[in-house]
Order: C-alpha cells, then structure tokens, then sequence
C-alpha cells in the first residue's frame, strides 16, 4: 500500500485548509466578551485581583489588600468561573500587561485602574510607602482611574 502523504506533507495540507476556514463568530464573541469582563472587573473595583482560590500568592494579596489598605478588594477566581473561561482570561491578561509566558502567574493587581503586578510588587508598594490606606483613600475619592489616559491597561 502506498503512503499518500509523508508526516510533512499532511502538515501541509491541514495549514492549507485551515488557512481557508473562517474565523467563528462565536469565538470573536468570546474574546470581545472576556476583555469586557477584565476590563469591568479593573474599573469597578478599588483593588482588582485576579486570583485562584488556593494559591498562597494570590491569598496574600487579598489579605494585604483588607488588612493593611482597609479594602475588600474585588476579586476574581479563575479557577472556579462558573463558564470554565478562567484559562482564557488568564490568557487575555498575559497579552494585556505583556507578560513573557502564555499564562501569566497568579496574582495580577490592579489599584485604581493601575497595573501593579503581583503579590511581590503589592507589597513592595505597601512597605516602601507609595501605597497607603490613606493614599488609596484619596486616589479612591478623587476618582483618578486612569484607564483611559497615560498609561492606560485597557485593551
């Protein structure tokens, strides 16, 4: 019996028909779906924390957030989303804060709109004193949430 193809050439030729496909509109959806649930979940939230449930990095920085700044940060577990989409925006954060790795590491903060990073840089923040519960508080009652103007995160 003759090969029809070698290992290479099947390759080939599943790209080529791919490449013919079209992009589902449901997965654009998705996407477009994902970045407005990152984006409410920054905007709406003093502290916004993307987290997973059990991660002892993730539970420090929500720890650091209520007790050291007095704010019950807004919190988002990615291992336990109802639609199983924890992995896909996980994914969308890594292209936002252009992280090096497909999956970006757990925690990722944000203070009033403002990347921070994880639970390491929050508490540097906290300890070198550029983040207080009274400048946190200040920020907050002025509104300064800059997703919009310089350095703005928002896709």
């Amino acid at each position: 019996m003759q090969r029809l193809f070698s290992s290479g050439g099947a390759l080939v030729v599943l790209l080529a028909i791919a490449s013919l496909l079209p992009v589902s509109e449901a997965y654009t959806d998705e996407s477009a779906e994902i970045k407005r649930v990152i984006n409410d979940h920054i905007r709406k939230n003093e502290i916004a924390i993307f987290s997973k449930i059990n991660c002892p990095f993730s539970i420090k920085a929500k720890r650091m957030a209520l007790d050291e700044l007095g704010v019950k940060p807004g919190v988002i577990e990615l291992d336990q989303r109802p639609k199983g989409d924890g992995s896909t925006i996980q994914r969308q954060l890594g292209k936002l804060i252009k992280a090096d790795r497909a999956l970006p590491t757990v925690p990722q903060i944000w203070v009033n709109g403002q990347y921070i990073g994880g639970s390491d840089a929050l508490r540097k923040a906290i300890d070198s004193g550029k983040l207080t519960k009274e400048k946190l508080a200040k920020l907050t009652k002025l509104r300064m949430r800059p997703l919009n103007g310089p350095g703005s995160q928002e896709f």
